[in-house]
């Protein structure tokens, strides 16, 4: 049984902290349940001395994803799907 009473998670960065692997298990951990879950990440606290490397590797990675989606979306159909001529 899970429980999910909300809450406001966060994540602390210190100055020691290994970025590369940071932004990967914070990307995870906020969009892995699509926000169906109460406990996803929401809030990152990161230290001063990271801050800049924090920044630029998230912005990388999000730009990387979004390119990847938009190959992605080529093979989509959108629409309703039906054939009004398949009857």
């Amino acid at each position: 049984m899970v429980l999910e009473l909300g809450g406001n998670a966060g994540v602390i960065l210190d100055h020691d902290t290994d970025v590369e692997d940071a932004v990967e298990r914070i990307l995870i951990g906020a969009f892995s349940t699509s926000g169906q879950s109460c406990i996803s990440v929401q809030r990152v606290f990161v230290h001063e001395d990271i801050a800049d490397a924090f920044r630029k590797r998230m912005a990388a990675v999000q730009v990387d994803q979004m390119k990847m989606v938009m190959e992605e979306m080529d093979s989509f159909t959108m629409g309703w799907g039906v054939d009004a001529t398949d009857q």
